[in-house]
């Protein structure tokens, strides 16, 4: 994808500390996902971008969830920028969850690892017991104060 910079920004700003390279595969992801958004809001009412601090049209189009998956595959076969890998990691992980659940399909990626695909990291989710005594029950009754 050709993806023309913003060169309105002093020479010392982003693009000098991670490189035009990464900036343009970080745009050219951008640019799928907000293809992939503008197909999910028409086809299927879901929205992608929850919230979006920038809108604005998509430069592109995908006619289906195999079309985003094969772009984003596409663009992770030469990216360089480990951000961008993550990102791409994290978007093919639900785009795969949401293609088995349209199948009627059972999810093939066990919850922890999809969290940890998704959220960027490792997530420690709490047992029942651990989460008992972070949260405990609210007192009955109000506060419970001296009276005196």
């Amino acid at each position: 994808m050709d993806v023309e910079l913003n060169r309105t920004l002093p020479s010392f700003t982003y693009d000098r500390i991670i490189g035009v390279n990464q900036i343009e595969e970080r745009d050219a992801l951008e640019d799928i996902v907000r293809a992939w958004d503008t197909y999910e809001r028409v086809t299927h009412d879901l929205t992608i971008i929850d919230y979006d601090l920038d809108p604005r049209p998509s430069p592109g189009t995908v006619n289906s969830r195999n079309d985003a998956i094969l772009s984003m595959h596409n663009l992770n076969a030469t990216a360089t920028n480990p951000h961008v890998r993550g990102n791409i990691a994290a978007h093919l992980a639900y785009l795969g969850e949401l293609h088995l659940e349209a199948q009627g399909r059972p999810s093939t990626v066990p919850f922890r690892k999809y969290l940890t695909l998704t959220q960027g990291g490792p997530i420690i989710v709490p047992t029942a017991t651990q989460f008992a005594v972070l949260h405990p029950p609210r007192l009955r009754g109000g506060c419970n104060t001296a009276q005196g």
